[in-house]
């Protein structure tokens, strides 16, 4: 439903993002990665999916671009800046092994 979503409004930012996260359950990272790209692409400031990138970007050991990401999202955050916190402490722990 979401990808016929697509078709018919390609700026739904929910519909990339909801498919982003059923990627996400089906452990097709790179589709995941994609569709929340083009959500940062159609809202830069969507905090949930570039937290969700940068959590993504975390796990495949790029930290360089964790954290650009959660450094980002710690400038325009509302409802994600404590989540955003912690993973920058992640982030850092991580680079300093």
């Amino acid at each position: 439903k979401f990808e016929q979503d697509i078709v018919f409004n390609p700026k739904s930012e929910k519909s990339y993002l909801y498919l982003s996260k059923i990627f996400k359950a089906q452990e097709k990272k790179e589709l995941e990665e994609k569709n929340l790209k083009t959500v940062i692409l159609l809202n830069p400031k969507n905090e949930e999916a570039t937290y969700n990138l940068a959590q993504l970007k975390l796990k495949e050991s790029d930290y360089e671009r964790s954290k650009d990401l959660v450094n980002k999202l710690l400038i325009f955050c509302k409802d994600f800046c404590e989540k955003s916190k912690d993973l920058k402490i992640e982030i850092e722990k991580s680079l300093k092994k």
